[in-house]
Formats: structure tokens, C-alpha cells, sequence
């Protein structure tokens, strides 16, 4: 039997052995100081202010789905509501001039335009008779609704105008919720958002991931960074509005309340 290695024949069963692999070493992350310069926003869940930091708390990534999944079915769909400019020409196209073709014995066939409601209207001019129409369902939706940076921002500016100076300002409706991507870059972009929340006293959703592409997704869009919802304006419900004009306020107020449900709770 041959003798085992000599750097082996000095090492008895009772030795310890050192490992391998060295175990790795554990990376604590350290938590970024609260920002006081508006330039030093790194993060939106937690934004400078000229009175103290603003935090704002994060959707969980559940309710980001069922808020983003609920959206699309109870607005979007519901209503026939889009971002997308094609699908807007293509149904512009098809509401302006409808076509039908009749066939004949022996091959012959025959194009007929329909009556439709760009036709009834220029009639209805060149009769010089008023016809009152009812807005459509996109363009409830669209008031409603407030999308991009600086749409949302003039909104905001509008609605602390109004607060400040309510008895001069009477024309200006309230938003009542803010969807607001985390996922923006830079954040300084977006860092003034929760500020004019917090004068205005409306909640916020946060929501975490790839939210610009899901919310863009949601309306038909590429990326959508902010979403807010508008309160019902009261020159508009003190109308004698049809049926289904008042399902589609009472719809995205249903959701807005949806909504609030699921924000989490303050930051401590």
C-alpha cells in the first residue's frame, strides 16, 4: 500500500479544515438621508418641500394589477376610451361614413352611403335647424380624465389657484386622485407632484415596477407617468343629463372610490 501525500500524512481526523468558498459577505444597505434640495430628489416615495421631506408609500405590486386591471375593464373598455391615434382615426372613420353594397340579379351591385350622424348633422345646417347632441361617452371620459406631465401639472396649479382664491376662480374642477409612476427618470421630473398633492390634500398612488408601461398599456399608450383623476364638475350634475351620460360619472366615481380603498396607509 503506498504512503499518502506528505502535505496530507501531517493532517489527523480530530484537525479542523478550513472551507473552500468563503462565505459572502452580507451587504448592508444604507438608507439615503431625506433630501433637502429640490435637486436632490433620488427617489419619489420621498420628495423635498419647503416646510420638510414629503413621504409618500408605495402601492404593494398586487393592488398596482387589480388598480391597472380594473381600470382597463371598467373605463377604458366600458366607455370605448383611448390614447391610441389610430384607433381614434379608425372610429372617426367609421362614424362619419358607413357604406353599404347591395347586389342585383346577374352581377350588378350598387354602393349605398348611409345615414350617419356627420350626414344628419351638415342636414340638419343646411336646413338651418339646431340640433342639440349629447357628449359622447370619450369625451365625458376625457374630462375626466387628465394625462402627461404638464397637463397634470397645469391641473394642480389651477386647482391651488382656485383654493387660494376660491371666490375669484369658480370655473376650475378639483382632482380627487393622482396616479404617479415610480419608475420615472430622473424623479425630478415628477418631485413637484406630491407637494401640490399635499397642499390640495389628495391621496396619491405610488405604484412600483415598470408602471409607465403598464399605465401606458392600460389607455393605450406607450408610457404614461401620471394619471388624474377629476372630480364631477357641478355645472355638469346639476343638469338634466341621460342615462347613460350619469352610468358613465357614476362609473369613474365608483372607481376613484375603488381606488382610495386601496392606498396604503401613511408613512410614520
Amino acid at each position: 500500500m503506498r504512503p499518502p501525500p506528505a502535505h496530507l500524512s501531517s493532517i489527523r481526523p480530530d484537525d479542523q479544515v478550513a472551507p473552500l468558498m468563503t462565505p459572502k459577505k452580507v451587504i448592508s444597505k444604507k438608507k439615503l438621508p431625506p433630501p433637502t434640495n429640490f435637486c436632490d430628489n433620488e427617489s419619489l416615495a420621498c420628495v423635498a418641500s419647503p416646510c420638510e421631506p414629503i413621504h409618500t408609500p408605495m402601492v404593494s405590486a398586487s393592488n398596482k394589477d387589480i388598480l391597472l386591471s380594473r381600470l382597463g375593464i371598467e373605463i377604458v373598455k366600458r366607455f370605448q376610451f383611448t390614447l391610441s391615434p389610430q384607433k381614434k382615426r379608425d372610429k372617426k372613420k367609421t362614424q362619419s361614413q358607413e357604406e353599404e353594397t347591395v347586389y342585383f340579379l346577374g352581377g350588378r351591385t350598387k354602393t349605398i352611403i348611409k345615414q350617419t350622424e356627420e350626414n344628419s348633422e351638415l342636414k340638419a345646417k343646411q336646413d338651418n335647424v339646431v340640433e342639440v347632441k349629447a357628449p359622447s361617452m370619450h369625451s365625458i371620459v376625457k374630462s375626466r380624465l387628465v394625462v402627461g406631465t404638464n397637463q397634470c401639472t397645469r391641473a394642480l396649479e389651477r386647482a391651488v389657484a382656485r383654493r387660494n382664491n376660491p371666490d375669484e376662480i369658480d370655473d376650475v374642477v378639483m382632482p380627487s386622485l393622482i396616479f404617479l409612476a415610480r419608475d420615472v427618470r430622473p424623479p425630478t421630473i415628477l418631485a413637484h407632484i406630491p407637494v401640490l398633492a399635499r397642499v390640495l390634500d389628495i391621496p396619491i398612488m405610488l405604484l412600483p415596477g415598470k408602471a409607465s408601461s403598464d399605465m401606458g398599456k392600460s389607455l393605450g399608450a406607450n408610457k404614461v407617468s401620471i394619471l388624474v383623476f377629476l372630480s364631477c364638475s357641478p355645472r355638469i350634475a346639476t343638469h338634466e343629463m341621460v342615462q347613460k351620460i350619469q352610468d358613465c360619472h357614476s362609473g369613474i366615481d365608483s372607481y376613484i372610490e375603488f381606488a382610495k380603498s386601496k392606498a396604503p396607509s401613511p408613512a410614520s
